[in-house]
């Protein structure tokens, strides 16, 4: 019994430091602001608690009171404050309101002195020189300038119920010798009590819980605390490296709660917020209010903790110009913390941003971090900020869904693919994601030839047919799979019908049209998709030269010469197409093959001496050929190559699109060339062996 009360005596200084209040750090210097200088404190009813002189945050020397002080601070909100103000004067058993100003244009005096109508609890700070809204520096000014031990902070849209402090007890019973003993013995008889009495000897703090929001609105008031003006100020309070919007609450929590407090959820019948959008928040630069929070606490996992003892507070200085009165003063930064953003390595940075829209992507929208792996940062952005857009007008019960259309092989196949694709992902509200990788069809990327602000992915890693990605990735379980590339077997089918399932992604792979309700997708639909593409400057300036020449009074010709002994490098015609298909597209291109074309050619000139002909074709010999027999008649696309790679395909997306606005068009059968050619030009061609040079004994 003896050894036990020596260590209640040695325990108990420990104790009484550790929960007695620590003043906050000095902000600015005595020495630059002498005591005597400072302010006459408030003139307040005699039967009212004195209050410090505002400018207390300068040298926090002065007694803290028993009370409650309510603290907010805003950035314009003029309005928005003119209602809620009046509703905190009228909350029970509130000796206080500090009102801090943080450079609102225009200040926010005239509006608080009005709405305070004398009332001397309320104090206003005005901060100059401040362009851009941070709430931790602004907070920790505001609760620095209190007098009182318990601190109500709430933001400029929160409206306060009037019985607000009675409802929320911060009686924590820290100073309850019995209670204390009971708590801090692990063998006490009674666990229940030794835990009941846990609880009750532990401070405690409340705060807003978006998770347990009951409407849309109160996820708003996440950012309410009620605590000991000591416990705040203990761990430093706010981070005051968070100079960006988000994390800071959730921060905060983090830190009491390490520190041994229990947070304790708001009574949301006592608190409510005043709606307004995210476009009136003061932070500038907030694009992605989700990802900037996510950002802010990635970005803290490369710092130490902010705590009391380390922390970069800056100094304030009052303004030598403002009048200042018992309650108001108008104070200015002497030095100011850096910013996450200033004290974390660029590339750490870069990799926070890329990983907090990923997670957005995922958790909102349920985008396998599978296909994002192989995302940069710009389309990761540019999909998120699109899904945002749709979700404008749509319930939150039901996100927005994505097509990832997997365009396969060459440019007029890829082009019929993705037109359809367009039509498809337009018809059925969803966001379009193009996969668009480069192979030995085509060595171009999307961008060599588009400059539309589309979703592009350029390697895209998991592979068909997606066996077993749901066991570690749930967001896989949100999809529908359709492949028409049938050689890769495992599902894969050609032409499977395509019913819509709006709450479902759907990955599309394909070099052909879907297969869907004619509403979905169909001939003039698609093509309209594909007319609204914009190509790269270089390709405009092509064709506009080619336009200049009378190129609307031209024929368009199409000529595909090479078999396929001689046409794709490193392609298996039979692996990929299979036996029968290869067969086929053999036979029309050996029926068109230049010299079929000269031969009509030479019959239309019959008709019509006066015409020219555009011409393209995959053999770029053919043409000095063509210019021979038909002088002066042959215009084409002056180039240096013939095969796949990204320069020379911006010369086949020229020929596509100057065959387009011909005045008619000839090609060639069993080509995506001359049929991506007839949908951009919206006719329909005269083919080689079919509507021409017909072999009426066709063999192959």
């Amino acid at each position: 019994m003896r050894k036990a009360s020596y260590l209640h005596i040695l325990l108990l200084p420990a104790l009484l430091l550790l929960f007695l209040e620590i003043p906050g750090p000095v902000l600015y210097p005595k020495r630059l602001y002498p005591a005597d200088t400072l302010p006459p404190a408030s003139h307040l009813p005699t039967d009212y608690p004195p209050l410090a002189p505002l400018t207390r945050v300068i040298a926090p020397d002065h007694p803290i009171l028993p009370g409650v002080s309510i603290v907010a601070c805003c950035m314009n909100r003029h309005e928005t404050l003119r209602t809620v103000l009046a509703r905190w004067r009228a909350v029970a058993n509130v000796s206080e309101i500090i009102v801090v100003d943080w450079s609102s244009n225009p200040p926010l005096r005239d509006v608080v002195e009005h709405v305070a109508d004398g009332d001397p609890r309320v104090r206003l700070i005005r901060v100059d020189g401040e362009d851009q809204w941070i709430l931790s520096r602004a907070y920790n000014l505001a609760v620095r300038a209190t007098s009182f031990d318990k601190i109500l902070r709430t933001d400029c849209d929160y409206s306060i119920g009037n019985q607000f402090v009675q409802v929320h007890d911060l009686t924590d019973h820290r100073d309850d010798p019995i209670l204390r003993q009971s708590a801090l013995n692990p063998h006490h008889p009674d666990a229940a009590l030794t835990a009941a009495a846990r609880k009750l000897a532990s401070p405690k703090f409340y705060a807003g819980n978006y998770q347990h929001a009951r409407n849309e609105n109160e996820i708003h008031l996440n950012g309410a605390v009620y605590i000991k003006r000591a416990d705040f100020l203990r761990i430093g309070g706010y981070d005051e490296r968070i100079q960006t919007y988000g994390w800071d609450d959730e921060d905060l929590y983090g830190r009491l709660v390490e520190a041994g407090l229990q947070k304790q959820d708001i009574n949301y019948d006592h608190v409510s917020h005043v709606p307004h959008g995210d476009t009136s928040r003061a932070q500038k630069d907030v694009k992605f209010v989700q990802v900037e929070i996510d950002l802010n606490s990635l970005l803290l996992k490369h710092l130490p903790k902010w705590n009391s003892s380390a922390v970069d507070f800056h100094e304030w200085q009052l303004s030598d110009y403002a009048p200042h009165t018992d309650s108001y003063a108008v104070l200015t930064a002497v030095t100011k913390p850096r910013s996450l953003k200033d004290l974390v390595a660029p590339a750490n940075i870069k990799s926070a941003w890329n990983m907090a829209l990923g997670q957005r992507l995922a958790n909102d929208y349920q985008v396998p971090w599978d296909i994002m792996e192989t995302m940069d940062v710009a389309s990761k952005r540019s999909l998120l900020v699109r899904l945002n857009q749709r979700m404008e007008h749509r319930a939150p019960s039901q996100p927005a869904r994505i097509l990832f259309a997997h365009c396969m092989h060459g440019l007029g196949n890829r082009l019929r693919a993705l037109g359809s694709a367009m039509s498809f992902a337009n018809q059925t509200d969803r966001e379009l994601v193009i996969i668009w990788e480069t192979d030995a069809h085509i060595a171009a990327n999307f961008t060599d030839l588009f400059s539309d602000n589309l979703v592009v992915v350029t390697h895209f890693k998991p592979t068909w047919p997606f066996l077993g990605y749901d066991k570690w990735d749930k967001a896989w379980l949100n999809f529908e799979f359709f492949n028409y590339m049938e050689m890769e077997g495992q599902g894969a089918i050609k032409g499977q019908q395509i019913v819509d399932k709006p709450d479902k992604h759907f990955y599309f792979k394909s070099a052909y049209v879907m297969e869907a309700d004619a509403q979905l997708t169909n001939w003039d639909k698609d093509n309209d998709m594909l007319k609204s593409l914009t190509p790269v400057s270089e390709v405009t300036e092509m064709i506009k030269q080619h336009e200049n020449k009378g190129l609307e009074r031209m024929v368009g010709i199409h000529i595909r010469d090479r078999t396929l002994d001689r046409d794709i490098k490193n392609v298996n015609f039979g692996t990929e197409y299979g036996d029968a298909a290869s067969k086929e597209m053999e036979y029309w291109r050996r029926k068109s093959s230049y010299k079929t074309f000269m031969v009509e050619m030479h019959e239309m000139l019959k008709r019509d001496p006066s015409l020219r002909f555009y011409v393209a074709t995959d053999t770029m010999d053919v043409i000095p050929k063509l210019e021979t027999e038909f002088p002066g008649k042959i215009v084409s696309t002056s180039r240096n190559c013939d095969d796949r790679d990204g320069h020379c395909v911006r010369f086949a997306l020229v020929d596509i699109i100057c065959l387009s606005r011909t005045k008619e068009l000839i090609g060639s059968n069993w080509s995506s060339f001359t049929e991506a050619a007839s949908r951009m030009g919206g006719k329909k061609p005269r083919l080689a062996g079919q509507d021409f040079a017909v072999d009426a004994s066709r063999s192959v």
